[in-house]
């Protein structure tokens, strides 16, 4: 009995890369890249981005407020980013920690099972009345 939950217990908290998600993720940004990329295509061919170029041409720099929202957006991107990054990169330590912590049960004097009311055809309500008991 141990045997078998310590390996399924194995295979969950393994720190090892699935494929599957990695190639998840892979397609999931080559999608939003060709996406967003598509956009911005479509977007910067329209025939008004030449007058709108001519008309900023002469202003060569960009005003205080312009600047300190722009170095806000950077701020703010950067704190994200390391708000976002954190927790993922402590979890597999913590979830290696969890393993070695003794939690006072013996494994091989547990026993575990499930109940199915409906398999015996139980209705509805005899099935919560046997769940509140």
């Amino acid at each position: 009995m141990r045997s078998c939950l310590h390996g399924a217990h194995d295979a969950f908290l393994s720190p090892a890369l699935d494929i599957r998600i990695l190639l998840f993720c892979l397609a999931l940004s080559v999608g939003a890249g060709i996406l967003f990329g598509a956009v911005s295509i479509a977007s910067g061919s329209k025939p008004d981005l030449v007058d709108a170029l001519k008309d900023q041409s002469g202003q060569t720099t960009s005003t205080r407020a312009a600047n300190f929202f722009r170095k806000a957006l950077v701020t703010a991107q950067v704190a994200i980013s390391c708000c976002c990054s954190s927790p993922p990169g402590s979890l597999p330590g913590t979830l290696l920690n969890l393993r070695r912590v003794e939690l006072g049960i013996q494994i091989d004097h547990l026993l575990t099972f499930s109940l199915v009311p409906k398999l015996n055809s139980y209705t509805t309500s005899e099935r919560r009345n046997c769940i509140r008991s």
